[in-house]
């Protein structure tokens, strides 16, 4: 009885330490997952177009200057169903 015991407590002791770390796992969804999140403009931006990030198409809105199609964005905030992005700087290293 002893082993079945241990087998069960090191089952439980396995399980909580799981539970805890997916809960202090980074968000991957709502306004929470998207903000900071990278995408390709499909139709241009001025300021109003659409864009595509992590699979999925959205309205967005830039913060600045028109956004060519092709170019990569930075989504910065969520409004509603429409993403707010800037450009974003690559740099050749």
């Amino acid at each position: 009885i002893i082993p079945a015991v241990i087998l069960s407590a090191l089952f439980f002791l396995a399980i909580a330490g799981i539970g805890l770390r997916a809960q202090k796992a980074r968000v991957v969804t709502g306004a929470e997952g998207i903000v900071g999140a990278q995408g390709l403009v499909l139709t241009p931006l001025a300021p109003s177009g659409t864009i595509r990030v992590q699979g999925e198409i959205w309205q967005a809105e830039t913060t600045g200057n028109p956004v060519a199609e092709g170019t990569q964005v930075e989504v910065v905030a969520l409004e509603g169903l429409k993403l707010k992005v800037k450009p974003l700087l690559l740099t050749n290293t």
